[in-house]
């Protein structure tokens, strides 16, 4: 009996709290402030606020400068039908819900916002007939929100290339590119000059080209991408971003059908790409360009890449990708993980993945610049030596450091070309120096390649270090007599 009174009574209690409670209590901070209508030069003049505005309207034709405003924070700001032609308010960092810019019949730049550091909402550029400069929000270091421009005739015209980062709409290509405006949906472009794109993305774009760069830095990102080529074509292909898992990556078979350029595949969640159908995402996109992996640090299945066959037509980079193992194995022609390639184009770069062992390139022949292996820190994997290695062709530099358990160059004896400026073998654990085990050469082998021929560059510049991280004078050092 008591139990059931002392609930009726913490009951009562709740609903007198609750019912004492105005909602109006609980306000939405973007609420807070004082407004303000400017209509005049002289109210612009005489204004003093500098806190706790709300919304700041600058109205009436006869305003022409407003320089002089104090205003560093405002939630809103409204400029319209004013006479000023070159917009500039100095003081101004950061504008937190809206900023509209419309009606201004004789505003050519707004060059003068270059301190606008912060903005988010709205942002509203919207029929200022002569309008043509719009580099003030050259300064944006963050922004959240859209950005709409719309019936500015002069504004915009599309020049191919853009004579400046300046020009057009060549500050909102900038703010993309370097991801303050996080991607071209959240800018809406209408009606502007004759020439100017009607999308973000086709900025600096001849009209009429429709295979365009792309990247896409987020889950939503991919799900929300259109490619403006019917094909399915694209230049560049950037993804990146920790949310975009192999489903995510998968959701672009079907829209995207060849990547003419790089792809990078970067700082993402997958783990394993590979389907059924057409082998996934490496399987069902033709490749024309180089391939970068960089800072997966899930993905675990090298037979992701398996489709991967033939020629890479540009580098191909692999870089801090710790859990995929180059160890798998499987007979030709399907070989396993990257076995099916027999040729690079540009350089062949593998950096800071533990379980990299040539073994993973079983089929590799010809590397057609930079040759650059730097293992970095060694997991159950460990890269002896390049045993397995087919390679004949460097027609780049070598460069091989940072491999803690290499001991001899073995398996890089078939090399027939080298076209080398700078050949750079340090800091290697245990790499010899000349022949050990019989017929498995160290350093030495680098000086048959050049008194050989092998290396063509008779200025090669030549860097090598013993076990001991002494250096080793080329000249002096002998070949392996092999």
């Amino acid at each position: 009996m008591k139990t059931r009174y002392f609930v009726q009574i913490i009951s009562l209690c709740l609903i007198l709290f609750f019912s004492s409670c105005d909602r109006n209590d609980v306000e939405n901070p973007n609420l807070k402030g004082n407004d303000y209508v400017l209509t005049s030069q002289g109210e612009v003049d005489e204004f003093s606020e500098v806190e706790n505005i709300r919304t700041l309207t600058i109205k009436g034709e006869d305003i022409t400068d407003i320089t002089n405003l104090p205003v560093v924070t405002v939630k809103n700001l409204i400029i319209e039908n004013t006479g000023i032609v070159d917009l500039s308010i100095p003081s101004l960092q950061s504008v937190t819900v809206s900023l509209q810019i419309i009606d201004n019949d004789k505003m050519e730049t707004l060059d003068g916002l270059n301190n606008l550091k912060f903005f988010g909402g709205n942002m509203l550029i919207r029929d200022n007939d002569v309008l043509h400069d719009i580099s003030g929000i050259l300064g944006l270091k963050t922004f959240y929100g859209s950005l709409t421009v719309s019936g500015n005739p002069n504004l915009g015209e599309n020049v191919v290339p853009l004579p400046s980062e300046e020009f057009g709409f060549g500050p909102i290509k900038k703010l993309i590119d370097e991801g303050v405006i996080p991607n071209a949906n959240v800018v809406t472009l209408l009606n502007n000059h004759p020439k100017a794109a009607d999308n973000a993305a086709l900025i600096g774009i001849p009209i009429g080209t429709t295979v365009i760069d792309y990247t896409l830095a987020s889950k939503s990102d991919v799900e929300n991408f259109f490619n403006f080529d019917d094909e399915g074509r694209v230049k560049d292909l950037t993804i990146k971003g920790t949310d975009i898992d192999d489903a995510t990556l998968n959701s672009l078979i079907g829209k995207i059908s060849e990547v003419q350029g790089t792809f990078t595949l970067e700082n993402t969640s997958c783990r394993n790409t590979w389907t059924e159908e057409k082998g996934g995402f490496f399987g069902a996109i033709e490749f024309g360009g180089s391939i970068v992996i960089r800072n997966n640090q899930q993905f675990d299945n090298i037979n992701s890449f398996q489709p991967l066959k033939g020629v890479i037509h540009g580098d191909l980079i692999l870089e801090d990708n710790p859990l995929l193992d180059f160890a798998w194995d499987a007979p030709l022609p399907n070989g396993a993980g990257f076995q099916n390639i027999t040729k690079v184009e540009g350089s062949f770069i593998v950096r800071n993945c533990a379980m990299y062992v040539t073994l993973g390139f079983k089929s590799l022949e010809y590397v057609g610049e930079d040759f650059i292996i730097e293992k970095g820190e060694e997991d159950f994997r460990i890269l002896w030596d390049f045993y397995d290695s087919a390679i004949t062709y460097i027609g780049g530099d070598i460069i091989i450091r940072n491999n803690p358990n290499l001991t001899t160059l073995y398996g890089l004896e078939r090399l027939t070309y080298v076209g080398a400026e700078k050949i750079i073998i340090v800091n290697n654990g245990g790499l010899n120096v000349g022949v050990v085990w019989g017929n498995r050469p160290g350093l030495c082998l680098i000086r048959d390649f050049y008194d050989s021929g092998v290396i063509v560059n008779p200025d090669v510049e030549v860097t090598l270090e013993d076990p001991d991280g002494n250096p080793i004078d080329f000249e002096t050092l002998e070949g392996c007599g092999l």
